[in-house]
């Protein structure tokens, strides 16, 4: 006869696990408990050795850079609609007109991309000639440019406290105008005009400015990639025309007013307050209302706090060190001390890898964005000083005084550029050629300017 016990075998296994001596069941609870307190000893003691570490790397980044609090960044100052650069430039971007059909190298972006290669040799016709129709339909566009350009201040309105949650500026639009204006630019360089190609430029650098208190990283990188293709737009003004005094003076003004390494410093800084503050809140996405998803998010948080500290020292470490090799030219990192990029942090720093942003090519990019600024500024002042005397120097140092103020220096070497004085004119070039071209492959070069035969 088969009997309950035969058909269901675990049932006095269960019964005897739910049925133990009074005596076992106080040492199981015990021994229960003290593993408890021991976690939360262990937990705690832990917590308190990493936020230690965070307290002092915090403590020596604020004493440098000020509070790491997002509420600390305040971006530009408020202006009215009427003098807002960014107003007019927005509504650019918004009425920005490209064909993507047929796509392809005849597509519209491919087209005025090619105008940007400086040094792809001339268009054909064709390409000339659909240049014009595009720039054409996108007049309107090109002249909220000049209508920027009228305007004394700019504010993006970025809602920096929202973090990495944070809306940017139409970056992308900015692009596309930024390359129809070169493309305007060099258009009427080839129809004769360098005034006009001239003030185009000058129109190109008031897109750079509007971009420059915006402390946010990839509106930086838009910024130095508008001020490279602009810079690589003036090298081809003064490779084969001769400029007033006047143009010569407003280009310089407007390559001295612009600064490269301190907004580029800045943006990865507020990266590094972005992310500390999404780390210290666990804020990586919205949670679901309602008590179930919060506590369980609290308690997983409360878990994991030692890893977050730790992970968030090591990422602010990381940032700063970073932050420091985009402010400081190649040829002062290593005689000030700055550190070197950290590849990782071992498996415990798994967060901090993922938040990293640090790249070696950001740094290449302020680099050679710092130095083809330079070599613009050094050659707008050949040009102003053989103005007056007929011909070129033999020599850099025959600049100060006069042309300039200080000598130039290559961030790439701390020294002055390569210059050699030429029959048709002069060759000015940067150390730093290689890294041009690691950073930016297959794109125009800036490092090296060259004064040709010269056309009224």
């Amino acid at each position: 006869m088969t009997t309950l016990r035969d058909r269901f075998p675990w049932t006095a296994a269960t019964a005897r696990l739910l049925w133990i001596d009074a005596r076992r069941r106080r040492r199981v609870l015990v021994l229960f408990a003290l593993a408890v307190l021991l976690f939360l000893a262990l937990h705690a003691g832990v917590s308190a050795w990493t936020a230690r570490r965070l307290s002092a790397a915090a403590d020596g980044i604020v004493a440098r850079r000020g509070s790491l609090e997002l509420t600390s960044v305040a971006g530009p100052e408020r202006i009215s609609n009427a003098n807002n650069r960014a107003k007019a430039l927005r509504a650019a971007t918004d009425l920005v007109v490209l064909d993507e059909e047929p796509p392809g190298p005849q597509a519209d972006t491919a087209v005025i991309g090619r105008l940007g290669q400086f040094d792809a040799g001339q268009p054909d016709e064709e390409s000339w000639n659909r240049s014009a129709a595009i720039l054409e339909k996108n007049a309107l566009a090109l002249a909220l440019l000049d209508e920027a350009a009228r305007r004394s201040g700019s504010n993006w309105e970025i809602p920096y406290r929202e973090g990495v949650s944070v809306r940017l500026p139409p970056l992308l639009g900015l692009a596309q105008v930024s390359k129809l204006n070169v493309a305007a630019g060099r258009l009427e360089l080839r129809r004769g005009h360098p005034d006009a190609a001239v003030a185009i430029a000058l129109r190109g650098f008031v897109i750079v400015e509007s971009l420059r208190d915006e402390p946010i990283l990839l509106v930086q990188l838009i910024r130095g990639s508008v001020l490279r293709s602009h810079l690589g737009l003036v090298r081809e003004i003064l490779a084969s025309r001769a400029l007033d005094d006047e143009r010569l003076a407003a280009l310089s003004a407007a390559v001295e007013g612009i600064e490269v390494r301190g907004p580029l410093e800045e943006s990865v800084v507020w990266e590094m307050r972005a992310m500390r503050d999404a780390l210290l809140t666990a804020d990586f996405g919205r949670v679901p209302e309602g008590d179930g998803p919060w506590i369980t998010l609290t308690a997983l948080r409360w878990l994991l706090r030692p890893v977050i500290q730790e992970n968030l020292r090591h990422y602010i470490v990381a940032m700063d060190g970073f932050a420091s090799r985009t402010g400081l030219p190649p040829h002062r990192r290593d005689a000030a001390g700055a550190p070197a990029l950290q590849d990782d942090g071992g498996w415990l720093h798994f967060l901090s890898r993922i938040a990293m942003v640090e790249d070696e090519s950001v740094v290449d990019r302020g680099d050679v964005w710092d130095a083809a600024r330079t070599l613009a500024l050094t050659a707008l002042a050949l040009e102003r000083w053989s103005r007056d005397r007929g011909t070129y120097p033999e020599r850099l140092e025959q600049l100060v005084p006069g042309a300039l103020d200080a000598l130039p220096v290559d961030p790439f070497t701390g020294e002055l550029p390569r210059y050699e004085r030429t029959d048709s004119g002069f060759t000015l070039s940067s150390a730093g050629a290689d890294v041009e071209a690691r950073a930016f492959p297959g794109s125009t070069r800036v490092l090296r300017w060259e004064k040709r035969a010269t056309a009224s």
